[in-house]
């Protein structure tokens, strides 16, 4: 899959990059609301893992940017805090899910798997 990593922190944008480059993704990192619009424009994404907090402007903002430019687009938001307001916000914004960093391996991984078996031929929704 193609996937945006839109966060402000360098190190845990690396981090996750990484992780999701591992698991045989292809991966792009943008460090600014301007920067992931750019990349959603240039190229086909499936997915991005957006931070809360961003340069520019709050993350919420830029999921419908690129819910825009990229339609079909999942989107995963990410925090510095577990709070029930900021998560109903994302939630209304379509996102998939909701994590706080630094995001833990088996919660990406099975975000991923999840996906991966919905795109899958022959998926079947209930």
């Amino acid at each position: 899959m193609n996937i945006l990593v839109a966060d402000g922190d360098s190190a845990h944008a690396q981090m996750l990059a990484e992780f999701l480059k591992g698991m045989g993704n292809d991966v792009c990192k943008a460090a600014s609301i301007e920067d992931a619009c750019d990349m959603a424009a240039q190229m086909h994404l499936d997915m991005a893992f957006v931070s809360w907090e961003l340069p520019g402007g709050p993350g919420f903002s830029l999921l419908g940017l690129l819910k825009a430019a990229a339609p079909g687009i999942l989107c995963v938001a990410m925090a510095g805090q577990n709070e029930r307001e900021r998560e109903l916000l994302a939630r209304k914004h379509g996102v998939i899910a909701y994590v706080c960093k630094p995001a833990e391996e088996k919660i990406i991984r099975a975000i991923i798997g999840c996906v991966q078996r919905r795109k899958a031929p022959g998926f079947i929704r209930e």
